[in-house]
């Protein structure tokens, strides 16, 4: 199954969220679904139930998480401002960014990262995406988000596009 590591966002947050792309709706671009808009931490690729659940012990004995508030910088293009893909940055914050070394230490060490990326980690959110590049305007934004877990999900192929389900909470 095809799965990722992200944090979650809420009803609330995600409404606010799509509301803040109102300014791009003529850029013929395909919306997020309100459900699946989230903070990818670390994509995990093609595992087996084996593998997850060997995953999910390792995490939950080695990751701690506490609530975090994250400020989010703009919507813009992603991670250039032409682009394929329009998001909500958010500003750089030592200890998300340490808690996604952390995940991805763990997924490294129980031998599930497939490739090794020097790149570095740059929170978003995405909100929508187009098919071809365009050139995004970017908005600066003014919203901070509370976020307290991380989640495993399965990413899905439907008849109405793409949808996420939710294997773990962790820590639950």
């Amino acid at each position: 199954m095809r799965t990722f590591i992200a944090m979650p966002l809420n009803h609330q947050q995600a409404n606010a969220l799509l509301k803040l792309g109102c300014f791009y709706r003529d850029k013929n671009l395909s919306w997020s679904r309100l459900k699946n808009l989230h903070i990818t931490l670390q994509f995990l690729g093609q595992k087996s139930v084996e593998e997850l659940t060997y995953l999910q012990f390792i995490l939950r004995q080695q990751v701690q998480m506490r609530p975090l508030e994250l400020n989010l910088e703009h919507v813009a293009g992603f991670p250039h401002c032409r682009s394929r893909i329009l998001a909500v940055t958010i500003a750089p914050h030592a200890e998300l960014t340490y808690l996604q070394r952390q995940i991805k230490a763990c997924v490294a060490d129980s031998g599930l990262l497939d490739v090794v990326s020097e790149a570095d980690f740059l929170p978003h959110i995405t909100l929508a995406r187009t098919k071809r590049v365009q050139l995004f305007e970017c908005m600066p934004v003014n919203l901070t988000l509370c976020v307290s877990k991380f989640e495993l999900y399965q990413s899905l192929q439907g008849t109405q596009g793409v949808y996420y389900r939710v294997l773990n909470s962790i820590p639950g």
